[in-house]
């Protein structure tokens, strides 16, 4: 299965989302985005989204750094290039993080930035007079460029903080998000001719080539901007594959403008068509938001999207569907459709709600699966209107176990529902029982910004563009950290937010309680497409700062340190006595909540972002809440709350390891409140990995309390950081730390402030703030840690000011090892094909002065290498291009507890093409309750995994039919029950092999060869050892020849007798002699033995594998000579020279296989013989 197949089927077959709306982007910014070759930690080795911290001064027009000296030009976009300049390297950067400056404005402007091959987006807008400062994440070109563009003259610097790693990989049958692409506007003739199109014609348009999408895609996500010229009447198009009959779907517009999303596939020349209704005249604008790439035949099961068109319900024939009414609508198996069963997984539907009458209140719809409980949430709402109105909205609702949806009519107005599909997700591992999956978040990623004021009407939802602003990417960002500020109310009332398309809505403040805006702090999921839909209970200004956002990643599974947003999850009320005792929280007293295991939380989680809004009718007094860890001190945070009024506050809170939060409400003279809690989401454990965020709060630093001091003009003062709130030393790992730096300044004078590392040389030019005069400033700015653990922060002016230091968290990375191999020898992948060449990968890792890295390729040996600093340090080193499993493994060590570890597995080889052989074969007789065993032909390569199943079938009958036994599945021999069999008489067997094909649990089966045997009643089979008395060695054996290994080896014997396998140095690892390489005490004590010499001589036999796990003649060692002292090591596809020697222990003596002039000390039952090998079976016993 592809990576966007099992992210998919996380999402989707266990439950995370019950009704997604526009999910396909969704699935692409948790899936697509992080797809790579290459392991997650992959700094610079083609893993994308990883942090790395660096300081310089890029661009500085005043002084002609990194660009022309001289202002920009207004509303003209310079390019800069920003790779190979200030620290940052060559290749390898995605995006930096910077913080840009303007300098000498003298008119009100916005700055925006954006890839020098892509478009721009608002980094900041700037008053007039004053030098402002900002952080953001800017999106580079592929040769490393971007573009700034000033509304004004000015001049500017930019200062980079760090920069994000890149990566590459698309799934097969996966979406490719792109950057938004108008494709078709018929009012400038792109795509179509510039005139209107009429009722009842069709346009055809070509879809691959435009906008990013390639010859070859699948089916392209769109959104279609009806523009109804008549304006008064409704209509609808209908989108569709251009080799296609047109189907009775349809998406339906209103009059004046109307947004439409759909999914369209693609003919094979890459194009659609669009019909339109009769009876009125549009102009039509095509946005391309990504697209679906081919899925291959060998992951059709990986919930790969499959574009279908059907209708497949419509009431406005029968009967429409009562006021609060629900109906079940059968799926599986419907127009084509596979069963649930059969993989069927999830649907994707285009709901239209049509003839709605006036309705008391607003509308929606819900669609779930069926044989599970409704999720409480708003799935597609719609208006109500006049006869024949309609809203079309696009679904993706989970198919129930049962093949079938439920849509339940939330309105007070009966409504007629047309289901029109437009295709499906299917998975190879339905289970329902499958527990629930409560999140799908990454790492943190700082960026700071303000969003375009947005203007909300009472009861208004509307959707806000957060990805692609601001530093937050187009993709792979799953949830944004922002400060909502609500300005012009005209009543208190409440702000709510959605990810767009996900029918749960989550509280982000309470306003309108004081005079003047309202903010607050929240953490919100992002839609699919990139939006958050805000909803205001009365007329507001909406203003949205951003603090940064939290990646996705690709299965499904919250990432170590990860966020995971929660929508609309309240778990605390102590008005109704939801989660707490139906009690006001006194003055002093307080209230401890089990969040974990609750609200989707799970009960390993690290922290929660919650929303906690206090409640105070009636009082007379303000006062603050304190939220915390149960179990642990209070600390000195606070969360004010008015006189009277109901305010709420955002806060990030650790949990206690039983999952539980403490929350305070200290004052002595504070009034009783009431609290509720609604969680934003949850952090995953995190577990020190290379480049993750691990948040937390705090002060790190108050000039305004003492000891501290006010800081002067020109002065640097040096902050702590290491030790805080848990905040590792770097010796450990910490590499930069994300603050809130915050500047009072109550002088007439101006300034900036400058952070850097501390032991570091400062940079110059920098900046990390700027300060007008009489002001108070904030900036969320990242900054690399020195050795010592601290900052340095230089007040740069005449200003006296104040500096305020607050923690939100700081990134890790501790040097754990990356491993990188080329496509296709990317982790857990199998590659049936063997290169014709080794394959070449690397190792990175960077520490410090005394630690070391350690890494060892397939059985070879260790290789050290001393690490001089946090400069990483890459090692290149080669795998045998030999079929089989290749195992690296890396590990970094620094002397003290800290040890970091890192492998990399992939297998070379298709094992269904592996040659068999039996015993007993047609060569002689069997015993009537004979054992089958079943092993590779050692005469050429085998690729059979280790726990491949052999299901064992005898029949009298040389076709196999009516089998006399069947074993079950079995890893290694069958013995055929006693009394099934007659002596003298011919049975024919084979096996049937089953065994893994990749790493996802694809298993493919081949038949081997039919074998025959007679049934002989003389034939016994007996265990040789029954008997035997435990043994323990004194010494060497006086059989042993020349090459005795002697000297002090003494092999550890167990009752019954064992094997004991010497070989000589150097294929050991070890220095000189003989060494024991594999010890298994045995109960039978077999061994498969080929060779080509038989004489009485001379008698040699050659091992393949040193690494023995079994003995057993089914999984034991498999080898094969070809000369008196060669043996062919099929691992690695080459052959050796080495003497071995075998030793059996038992009561009675030691015997050995070795050099020897005598037959008389092992004696063997020759099973199969032919001209190039004999096997043969060892009996270990006394003699």
């Amino acid at each position: 299965m592809h990576a966007l197949g099992e992210c998919f089927m996380h999402l989707v077959s266990r439950r995370l989302v019950r009704t997604l709306l526009l999910p396909f982007i969704l699935v692409a910014a948790l899936c697509v985005g992080l797809i790579q070759p290459a392991t997650a930690e992959a700094a610079a080795m083609g893993t994308a989204g990883l942090f790395v911290p660096v300081q310089g001064r890029l661009v500085s027009t005043l002084a002609g750094t990194g660009t022309t000296k001289a202002p920009l030009a207004a509303n003209t976009p310079r390019t800069i290039q920003a790779t190979g300049a200030a620290g940052l390297p060559s290749t390898g950067v995605a995006a930096i993080l910077v913080t840009f400056t303007v300098v000498d404005p003298t008119v009100t402007g916005q700055a925006s930035v954006g890839p020098a091959d892509g478009a721009l987006s608002g980094a900041m807008r700037y008053p007039a007079g004053e030098a402002t400062s900002n952080s953001a994440i800017v999106q580079l070109s592929a040769s490393g460029q971007f573009q700034i563009r000033t509304t004004t003259a000015t001049n500017a610097n930019i200062d980079v903080q760090g920069y994000y790693t890149s990566g590459s990989g698309t799934a097969a049958g996966g979406y490719v998000p792109l950057d938004f692409a108008r494709t078709v506007d018929t009012l400038a003739g792109v795509g179509l001719p510039k005139a209107t199109l009429a009722g009842s014609s069709t346009s055809t348009i070509q879809v691959t080539g435009t906008g990013g999408v390639p010859t070859g895609a699948a089916a392209v996500f769109v959104n279609f901007e009806v523009q109804n010229t008549d304006n008064t009447t409704a209509g609808n198009i209908t989108a569709y594959s251009a080799s296609a009959t047109r189907p009775t779907n349809t998406l339906n517009f209103g009059k004046g403008k109307t947004s439409l999303s759909t999914i369209v596939p693609l003919d094979a020349n890459g194009r659609i068509k669009v019909f339109v209704s009769a009876g009125v005249t549009i102009n039509l604008l095509m946005d391309v938001e990504g697209y679906f790439t081919k899925g291959s035949t060998a992951s059709s099961s990986g919930a790969i999207f499959t574009a279908k068109a059907a209708k497949i319900y419509d009431t406005r024939t029968t009967t429409p569907v009562p006021s609060y009414g629900s109906v079940t609508i059968p799926i599986g198996g419907l127009n084509g459709l596979p069963t649930v069963a059969q993989g069927l997984s999830a649907i994707t539907v285009n709901v239209t709600a049509s003839n709605v009458a006036d309705a008391t209140y607003g509308s929606w719809v819900r669609l779930y699966p069926s044989g599970e409980a409704e999720p409480q949430g708003v799935a597609t709402s719609f208006n109500s209107g006049p006869a024949g109105s309609a809203t079309t909205n696009l679904v993706t609702v989970e198919v129930g176990a049962d093949d079938a949806i439920v849509l339940h009519n939330v309105s007070t107005v009966a409504v007629d529902y047309i289901l029109d599909l437009e295709g499906w997700y299917s998975s190879s591992n339905p289970d329902p029982t499958s527990p629930e999956v409560t999140g799908s978040g990454g790492s943190f990623r700082s960026t700071t910004g303000r969003l375009p004021t947005v203007t909300l009407a009472a009861n208004v939802p509307k959707s806000v563009q957060i990805a692609g602003l601001v530093g937050i990417p187009t993709s792979g960002a799953g949830a944004v950290s922002l400060t909502a500020t609500v300005a012009s109310t005209s009543a208190q009332g409440t702000l709510n937010a959605q990810a767009t398309g996900d029918p749960a809505w989550s509280q982000v403040s309470v306003y309108g309680t004081v005079p003047g805006a309202t903010s607050n702090a929240a953490v919100l999921a992002i839609g699919g497409d990139g939006t958050i839909t805000f909803q205001a209970s009365s007329a507001v200004s909406l203003t949205l700062d951003v603090q940064g956002y939290y990646t996705t990643v690709q299965d499904g599974t919250p990432a170590p340190g990860g966020f995971s947003p929660v929508a609309g999850s309240r778990i605390v009320d102590t008005r109704s006595g939801l989660g707490v005792p139906l009690a006001k929280i006194a003055p002093g007293g307080s209230v401890t909540i089990q969040v974990g295991g609750k609200g989707g939380v799970p009960s390993n989680a690290q922290a929660v972002v919650a929303n906690f809004t206090v409640i105070n009718s009636g009082g007379t007094n303000g006062g603050y809440v304190t939220p915390y860890t149960a179990g642990t001190t209070r600390p000195a945070t606070s969360l004010n709350y008015t006189t009277g009024a109901t305010t709420a506050a955002g806060a990030q809170v650790s949990l206690s390891p039983d999952g539980r939060i403490t929350v305070a409400n200290p004052g002595a003279t504070s009034d009783s409140v009431d609290l509720v809690v609604d969680i934003e989401g949850y952090f995953a454990v995190a577990d020190g990995s290379s480049g993750q965020f691990t948040p937390a709060t705090g002060r790190i630093y108050d000039s305004r309390v003492a000891p501290n001091v006010t800081i002067g003009p020109d002065q640097t003062i040096t902050v702590p950081v290491s030790g805080f709130s848990d905040v590792p030393s770097t010796k450990h790992g910490l590499s930069a730390v994300v603050v809130a730096l915050t500047v009072i300044d109550s002088s007439s004078s101006s300034g900036y402030t400058r952070a850097w590392a501390s032991g570091a040389t400062e940079p110059n030019p920098f900046s990390s703030l700027n300060y007008p005069a009489n002001s108070v400033r904030t900036n969320t700015i990242t900054v690399p840690v020195g050795t010592d653990g601290a900052i340095k922060i230089h007040n740069i002016g005449s200003a006296t000011v104040d500096y305020v230091l607050d923690l939100q968290g700081w990134y890790s990375s501790p040097p754990k090892p990356v491993i990188s191999c080329p496509d296709p020898y990317s982790p857990r992948s199998w590659t049936k094909a063997i290169p014709v060449s080794p394959i070449s990968c690397t190792i990175t890792a960077s520490g410090t002065a005394d630690s070391t890295l350690t890494y060892t390729v397939d059985d070879g040996d260790d290789v050290v290498v001393s690490l001089s600093g946090v400069a990483p340090t890459s090692v290149a080193f080669s795998v045998d291009a030999v079929g089989g499993d290749h195992v690296i493994t890396a590990s970094y060590g620094d002397g003290t507890d800290l040890n970091l570890s890192a492998d990399y597995t992939f297998t070379l080889g298709d094992w269904t093409k592996d040659k068999f052989v039996g015993l007993p074969s047609d060569a002689g007789s069997a015993a009537l309750a004979p054992v089958l065993a079943v092993s590779p032909d050692a005469s050429g390569p085998s690729f059979l995994p280790e726990d491949a199943s052999r299901t064992y079938s005898v029949s009298a009958s040389p076709d196999m039919s009516n089998p006399i036994v069947v074993s079950d599945a079995l890893v290694d021999s069958f013995t055929v029950p006693d009394g099934l069999l007659t002596g003298g008489k011919t049975y024919y067997w084979r096996a049937l092999i089953a065994g893994a094909i990749d790493y996802d649990g694809h298993v493919a089966s081949v038949y081997t060869p039919t074998w025959s045997f007679t049934a002989d009643s003389a034939v016994t089979e007996s265990d040789p050892t029954a008997g035997l008395d435990s043994v323990v060695g004194t010494g060497p054996s006086p059989y042993m020849p020349e090459s005795d290994p002697g000297n002090g080896v003494q092999p550890l014997y167990a009752q019954y007798g064992q094997c004991t396998l010497y070989v000589p140095y150097p294929h050991l690892r070890k220095s000189g002699g003989y060494q024991t390489v594999g010890v298994k005490p045995l109960t039978y004590c077999p061994l498969l033995l080929m060779g080509t010499s038989v004489s009485n001589t001379t008698r040699m036999y050659w091992v393949r594998d040193f690494g023995i796990k079994s003995w057993d003649v089914q999984t034991g060692p498999k080898f094969v000579s070809y000369g008196a002292t060669t043996w062919y090591d099929t691992r690695r596809s080459r052959y050796e020279q080495t003497n071995v020697v075998i030793q059996c222990h038992g009561t009675g003596g030691t015997w050995w296989i070795g050099k020897t002039t005598s037959n008389d000390v092992e004696r063997a039952r020759r099973y199969y013989t032919s001209a190039s090998s004999i096997h043969r079976w060892l009996e270990c016993g006394a003699y």
